[in-house]
């Protein structure tokens, strides 16, 4: 299709190379052949009159006028794939529709297993297809590439809408034969002991706390995911902090002991965040609302209160 000269199909090669910056990853992205993509290029730069990308090493830097376009291209793609996405009536019943949710691995353990678990029941058409959190985690959903981020408030996106979805607190662990530590877990003892932490792309909100409070922690391991911070502490003098709702989710085998964490942490709030283009989804509308469901139905934090 020609818009004002310009065939459309070439916006999509021009989406990709912007975002990867080389020809053999756009077409592996595009599952297009490198001529096919270097044609592509030729075409768009006859019809802007610019060269769009310089080599430079093994990358092709954009041009200004390149540059320039990012966003709009990347803007006018997601909101041609909603219109292509739209059907007269959204059937839960009937759908075989994917969403690509980030989330931690802490958030799919208490929620996103219920979430599924609900799923399989009033849609068992429809898909999850999890991704753990990286770098890139933002960026990927103002490119429209995922559907959903499940964060911490702080940490979501300007400009897109969210729902928040459950109240979350923290809690410390430390193994039952750790000597150096009493009946209660003091503000000494915290700055004292060695810590287990995880080592997502990001701090934490507790570690992020910390930080703000000025306070140099000794790490003595980063671990890949939250999960699995409490069999680290186990026969260590080492402890940890974790989100309280993982507690129900911790084994029973392991020797533990739990503690109120001796300094206060700003209170944090998990949310589901989408772009803003598929804010009048029926689709995307129904799924917020199915997670919100799920949200109001997990315990309180009383109820699972050491």
């Amino acid at each position: 299709m020609r818009f004002r000269k310009l065939d459309l199909n070439l916006l999509v090669v021009l989406d990709a190379m912007l975002k990867f910056k080389s020809t053999s990853r756009a077409s592996e992205h595009l599952s297009l052949t490198q001529p096919a993509v270097s044609n592509a290029l030729r075409r768009l730069r006859d019809h802007f009159g610019d060269e769009l990308f310089v080599p430079l090493g093994r990358k092709m830097i954009p041009t200004p006028l390149a540059a320039s376009l990012e966003g709009q291209v990347r803007d006018l793609l997601i909101q041609l794939q909603v219109v292509a996405d739209k059907r007269a009536v959204f059937d839960p019943k009937t759908s075989e529709r994917t969403f690509v949710v980030v989330a931690s691995d802490y958030v799919a353990e208490v929620f996103l297993a219920p979430l599924v678990r609900h799923l399989s029941v009033e849609a068992p058409g429809i898909k999850l297809n999890l991704r753990v959190i990286t770098a890139a985690a933002e960026d990927d959903l103002r490119r429209g590439e995922v559907d959903f981020l499940i964060f911490p408030e702080r940490a979501l996106v300007e400009g897109h809408p969210r729902r928040r979805l459950f109240k979350e607190d923290f809690t410390c662990i430390a193994w039952v034969g750790n000597t150096e530590i009493g009946d209660e877990l003091s503000r000494e003892d915290f700055m004292r002991l060695k810590h287990v932490f995880t080592a997502y792309a990001r701090p934490s909100q507790f570690q992020l706390a910390i930080e703000r409070l000025g306070w140099q922690i000794d790490v003595a391991c980063l671990v890949p995911s939250f999960t699995q911070i409490p069999r680290f502490v186990v026969e260590t003098p080492y402890i940890a902090t974790i989100h309280s709702r993982l507690l129900p989710q911790v084994s029973k085998d392991l020797p533990l002991r739990y503690f109120r964490p001796p300094v206060r942490v700003p209170e944090l709030h998990e949310a589901a965040q989408w772009h803003r283009h598929r804010d009048t989804d029926p689709d995307t509308q129904w799924m917020v609302q199915q997670m919100t469901e799920v949200a109001k139905k997990m315990p309180s934090l009383d109820e699972i209160a050491i």
